[in-house]
């Protein structure tokens, strides 16, 4: 799509964020920090470039992202997390909704220049509040150089 993504211009809500790590040696702990929001934006980063703006609320108990200007890049905005992984099995998945049916980007990329994407998927948010994914996926290094990214 070309030009202003006008269809971002809703809120959408994530919570129960789960990355959990499984197999050798990695136990099976949440990698992610404040999932639940529980500690309001602790851990949490949302990150616009100069073209977009957005604010976070979590005092629902939830990542709420309100965007008032989306840019022209669906990258633009970002709630997002730094995670360290360990070489292994993760299993990836989350709660989420919007104000209007949206598509939204679930990733883990490079928290660096380069930022390479290292998984990948296009979600299709609804207005219902409900589990998206039981993703899994390999690690094929340790790294403390990575983002937990949705946008």
């Amino acid at each position: 799509r070309g030009g202003e993504y006008d269809d971002r211009f809703d809120n959408q809500a994530i919570t129960g964020v789960d990355c959990v790590a499984g197999g050798a040696g990695n136990g099976n702990s949440n990698i992610i920090k404040n999932p639940s929001f529980a500690n309001n934006a602790d851990n949490w980063e949302l990150w616009t470039s100069a073209n977009a703006a957005a604010t976070l609320n979590t005092t629902t108990g939830n990542g709420d992202v309100t965007i008032s200007s989306a840019g022209s890049k669906p990258f633009e905005i970002q709630l997002r997390q730094k995670v360290a992984l360990r070489r292994g099995h993760y299993a990836l998945h989350f709660r989420g909704k919007a104000d209007a049916n949206r598509d939204m980007s679930f990733r883990i990329i490079k928290a660096s220049p380069g930022y390479n994407t290292y998984f990948n998927r296009n979600i299709a948010l609804t207005t219902d509040n409900r589990f998206i994914g039981r993703y899994l996926w390999f690690s094929t290094e340790t790294t403390d150089d990575r983002f937990i990214q949705f946008n």
